[in-house]
């Protein structure tokens, strides 16, 4: 009797809701409110309206179980209308939204403001009302004698599976933590790094694009029918021209604002400045223009080598080059869009590389509240998520059809290598693939070792002129962050073999502050995996914001203690803003605590994302979980270094979001179907004819001497490039500078004076107590005074503070000048306790004359 169930159970549901809605309105409405008071009678209104609705569920469920059907008598109207089942669904979904409007997204609200929200929120009520008056009729309808879905339900849903699944996994994170542990950011020093969850995709957000996509979609397969001639044409140019056009324009919209990577506007320049990692990217590639080279000890050179030619291209500044970046990074989205559509269909290659597109427009606008990198910062982590990209799009392009070309190995061992110059993690891509080639070929152990080789070889020969470079230069043979492996893994070893006590690393407990916590290197480990595993996931829906969002919500203003109705769209920095303050997951001191509203919206993302994983996994396992993999291992490499979270996972964290469009495209066409099925709408991909392998032999091979000679060109280049500001230039240009020149500070120096030459980094003028925001080790000036601080690229490479009492007039960044000081914490106890060196001015000469002089 399953339809008989499924009607008691709509009914039981519809009985909850109403009731308990209906309840707490009135109940919260007594505590009084400043409103009108027609609004306080209208909602008086609603609730008793919605109480009497509750009161008829129960008479229908009464009379269903005493077998009286009396009321049935308007089945047969309805009894063929095929789209009866998905009209109920829709309704209880709505009824569903409502009251978790209502009850749970209180929780983000001061106790004094919720009355005052359900006061204005009247359109909840009526929603929910609405979809109880209707789910009335529906339900009645619904309620015949069995039919032929008796012989249809003994066969297994093929979605039951991944729901329980999804369930289980779920309640299994609710009740063990997500990985983090209380007061996790007072006690980093001690377990690692734990980084907030990258920019969330909100669910009108989604369902607004994919009505948008299958509105399309659908009425393309309806003008496909009428006019055969268009099914001819190919997809991928239009998804490249809209997808990565719409990507350009709207992350390009988006003005900058200050944040962690990127310092607001200040004298003398008036312009952003960029700061922590950022200036340090900034730094190498001015360096490496002004013919200097890299500094020996260098990280990610790769990116700033990047950098380097979007300065050549673009202009000295930041805000130069920035929309290049951006421009370079536009073809992410499609790039998506092949590999899911490789995978599934293009149907969901279009909901994957969109909604793409709408996480990072989300981040843009969420720069100054949330700690993010994002597409428009001098950061490695975009430019290393379209790596990842490719590299997964290579490695299911082998595994379906590219197995007959050689050379799509040494192409993937190419791109790994050039991604592991970028950032050295992201060598654990080689071990994926090891472990892929290892499930194809588990039988023929040599085949499977001479492609093991191969890989390998290729990934040698990129990296291999760069660890040269690093031998020449410090006598060490190394890819990067040689002294941060060292000390890591000696930690590790430490404690696992007898004898010498390693130093402190950030693997050991310090002593003093936060000394209660003790947690071995593997428990620590395990705790950043499982963060990471959760972080990919919970910026998918995690809230209910639906309903009560759809022409206003509310600004909270803690401060203030007061709240503001705004008037903004899904798509506003305002709703964004006030979606990740009414969760606690982009919290810094988040202890792993779920909030109640994210357990449906949550489980319904793990079902859809286990439904996508499902259907490939029917089709093909290992290219199914080829992703998944890479998703998996990345983490734990983080994992093993303490790091979570945030940037650290972002290079992977869109894995889950090609599941969950993949998901959400197999369960839109069975919905489809489920309307009108005289309509066949298909989701899977057609078959087309690959090209041909000559043609793909062709791309391989200029794939792979691309990536060989980046490999050379890094190292060559910075050999080549002649050094712009030299011993000889300096004296040059002191016996040219006019005696009579006028410097930046009232008195000159001491004739004693140390002299440098080179070009200004990014001035900016500071007051005493004021510096920036991430000053690591001191590698900054102190902030004791007023003073005008910039970095110098030149004979000497290094930071420069000159103490003046007001910020000069024109003093622009890229300018070349004289400074005279001296050294500063340059001294031998200073570098073994890891402080910078600086260069205290006593004055700065401009070596160009101000506009208008």
């Amino acid at each position: 009797m399953p339809k008989r169930w499924i009607y008691r159970f709509s009914l039981f549901l519809y009985l909850i809701g109403n009731t308990s809605t209906a309840w707490i309105l009135e109940k919260e409405i007594q505590q009084g409110s400043p409103l009108q008071p027609i609004l306080i009678a209208l909602n008086h209104l609603v609730a008793v309206l919605l109480g009497l609705a509750g009161l008829a569920f129960l008479v229908l469920l009464i009379l269903d179980f005493t077998n009286y059907s009396s009321y049935l008598k308007v089945e047969e109207r309805f009894k063929s209308k095929p789209w009866k089942w998905s009209l109920l669904v829709l309704l209880t979904l709505v009824l569903v939204e409502s009251v978790q409007d209502i009850l749970l997204l209180g929780s983000g609200l001061p106790k004094d403001f919720f009355p005052i929200y359900l006061l204005e929120s009247v359109k909840l009520f009526y929603w929910a009302g609405l979809a109880s008056l209707l789910g009335i009729i529906l339900i009645m309808v619904l309620n015949w004698e069995e039919t032929s879905l008796t012989d249809r339900s003994r066969k297994r849903p093929g979605w039951l599976l991944p729901a329980g699944l999804a369930f289980l996994v779920l309640v299994g994170v609710f009740f063990s933590g997500s990985g983090y542990i209380p007061d996790s950011a007072k006690i980093a020093e001690q377990v690692g790094n734990f980084a907030s969850p990258n920019a969330p995709l909100i669910l009108p957000q989604i369902l607004i694009y994919w009505l948008l996509v299958s509105m399309t979609w659908l009425g393309l397969r309806w003008a496909k029918a009428c006019w055969p001639w268009i099914a001819s044409l190919r997809g991928d140019l239009p998804a490249l021209l809209l997808l990565g056009s719409g990507a350009f324009l709207l992350w390009s919209s988006v003005p900058l604002s200050a944040n962690y990577f990127l310092e607001a506007p200040r004298p003398p320049t008036y312009q952003y400045n960029v700061a922590s990692d950022s200036i340090y990217y900034e730094i190498q590639a001015h360096r490496f223009l002004a013919g200097e080279g890299f500094a020996n000890d260098v990280q990610h050179p790769l990116y700033s080598f990047f950098l380097s030619g979007l300065h050549l291209l673009g202009g000295e500044h930041f805000q130069d080059i920035y929309l290049l970046q951006i421009a370079f990074l536009s073809v992410m989205p499609f790039l998506l869009y092949k590999l899911t559509s490789l995978l599934s269909s293009d149907y969901g290659g279009w909901l994957a590389g969109g909604l793409l597109v709408i996480r990072e427009y989300n981040g843009l606008l969420l720069a100054d509240s949330v700690t993010l990198s994002t597409v428009n910062l001098l950061m490695t982590e975009s430019i290393s998520m379209l790596g990842v990209m490719l590299v997964v799009y290579l490695m299911v392009s082998w595994l379906k059809k590219g197995q007959e070309d050689w050379g799509m190995i040494p192409l993937i061992g190419g791109v790994i290598g050039l991604l592991a110059l970028l950032r050295v993690e992201l060598l654990s891509l080689a071990f994926v693939f090891g472990l892929v080639l290892l499930a194809r070929y588990w039988q023929n152990w040599r085949s499977w070792l001479g492609k093991i080789l191969l890989l390998a070889g290729a990934i040698v020969v990129v990296i291999v002129p760069w660890m040269t470079r690093n031998w020449v230069r410090t006598g060490d043979f190394y890819l990067d962050k040689g002294k941060f492996f060292q000390r890591t893994v000696s930690g590790y070893l430490s404690r696992f073999l007898p004898g010498e006590e390693s130093e402190p690393s950030a693997l050991s407990p310090t002593p003093g502050e936060g000394s209660e916590i003790s947690l071995g290197a593997l428990e620590k480990a395990g705790l950043h995996l499982e963060n990471n595993l959760v972080d990919s996931l919970i910026y998918l829906p995690s809230n209910h914001q639906l309903l009560g969002g759809a022409d206003n919500y509310l600004k909270i203003v803690p401060e203030k203690r007061e709240i503001i109705i705004e008037r903004k769209g899904y798509f506003s920095d305002d709703y964004l803003t006030a979606y990740v303050k009414s969760l606690p997951y982009w919290d810094q001191d988040w202890d792993g605590a779920f909030s109640p509203q994210s357990f449906l919206p949550i489980s319904l993302s793990l079902g859809i994302i286990l439904a996508g994983l499902w259907y490939l996994w029917k089709r093909d396992r290992l290219t199914a979980i080829t992703p998944l993999l890479v998703l998996v291992l990345h983490s734990s490499t983080y994992a093993v270094f303490s790091r979570s979270g945030g940037r650290f996972v972002q290079v992977v964290d869109w894995i889950p979001l090609m599941y969950y469009s993949i998901g959400l495209s197999r369960i839109s066409g069975r919905i489809f179907q489920g309307i009108d099925r005289s309509t066949r709408v298909e989701v899977e991909k057609p078959f087309r004819e690959s090209p041909s392998l000559r043609r793909r032999k062709w791309g391989t091979t200029a794939g792979i001497l691309i990536c060989l000679i980046i490999g050379v060109a890094l190292p060559v280049s910075e050999a080549l490039i002649p050094d712009r500001y030299t011993d000889a230039e300096l004296r040059q240009e002191l016996n040219g500078l006019d005696r009579g020149a006028a410097g930046l500070a009232p008195d000159p120096g001491p004739p004693e004076s140390i002299s440098l030459y080179g070009k200004v980094l990014y001035p900016g003028y500071y007051k005493a107590g004021k510096a920036v925001l991430d000053d690591r080790s001191g590698r900054v000036p102190p902030a004791d005074r007023y003073r005008l601080v910039f970095y110098l690229v030149g004979t000497e490479n290094i930071w420069v503070s000159l103490p003046i009492d007001e910020a000069p007039l024109y003093f622009p960044h890229g300018s070349e000048v004289i400074v005279q000081g001296e050294f500063e914490r340059d001294s031998q106890a200073y570098l073994q306790a890891g402080k910078h060196p600086y260069f205290l001015a006593s004055q700065v000469y401009l070596l160009e004359d101000p506009p208008g002089d």
